[in-house]
């Protein structure tokens, strides 16, 4: 049994190293399959599992299981990268970066960095009622003492404040570059990001998450600008932006 165990968990580390590594879907599956038959899979145990029954046994469950997740997450990384690439176009090609990004969630539906990237899509066009509110940070991370954050936890925190800025920043980059006035749809995701920081003391954020008066100053700042940005529809923001049926 231990044996077997040990098989899984090498199973699974293999399929990631094959997955940063950028090896196709079909050399996973290769690895999965010389491992699987390590663990006594066979033709019968595959055929029960993508109907969505058990074999009946547990270590193989979780090998077949680890398979469909391997592939899964790199099949939505192409589906990500396509997207990206989609959005680098002149002009962006927003309908196949939103086809490209759900199709990637469709494989990873927990995956908060995926959805975020959407919302950001959504909201270049002028917004849409598939723009999903973010998760907390606090809960993302699951930060159960928001006063004292393990170190982990604080650099979660910051990773994900971090990523969601960096979207939406690069988003107003795009329509500045294009030449368009920014949707107040992205300023109102953008200020969404930043006042999470309302939700803690400038202290809270300086000595319990580690951020310096620099940084909290330049972020609250983009809060603000954000603010005062929304608060002129037409002016100072698109809110009504060109660009195909979203």
């Amino acid at each position: 049994m231990q044996r077997r165990s040990t098989i899984a968990i090498a199973a699974s580390i293999a399929a990631l190293l094959l997955v940063g590594s950028g090896c196709e879907t079909s050399d996973i599956q290769d690895v999965m399959e010389i491992l699987g038959g390590s663990q006594g899979i066979g033709i019968a145990d595959v055929g029960q599992h993508a109907f969505g029954q058990s074999t009946g046994d547990k270590d193989k469950d979780d090998l077949l299981d680890t398979a469909d997740t391997m592939t899964n997450v790199k099949k939505a990384g192409e589906f990500e990268d396509e997207a990206k690439e989609a959005l680098g176009k002149k002009p962006t090609d927003y309908k196949t970066a939103r086809e490209k990004l759900e199709a990637a969630l469709k494989l990873r539906p927990y995956d908060w960095a995926l959805r975020e990237q959407l919302n950001v899509v959504l909201a270049e066009q002028g917004g849409s009622p598939d723009i999903k509110p973010p998760t907390m940070p606090t809960q993302l991370c699951r930060i159960h003492d928001t006063s004292k954050p393990s170190a982990k936890e604080r650099r979660c925190f910051r990773a994900v404040m971090r990523d969601r800025g960096d979207a939406v920043e690069a988003s107003i980059a795009r329509q500045k570059a294009a030449g368009k006035l920014v949707s107040c749809a992205t300023y109102r995701e953008l200020q969404g990001v930043y006042d999470q920081f309302d939700r803690f003391t400038p202290s809270d954020m300086i000595m319990t998450y580690h951020y310096t008066d620099a940084e909290y100053d330049r972020l609250s700042g983009r809060s603000d600008h954000a603010r005062a940005m929304v608060a002129h529809p037409g002016q100072s923001c698109d809110d009504k932006p060109a660009g195909p049926p979203i």
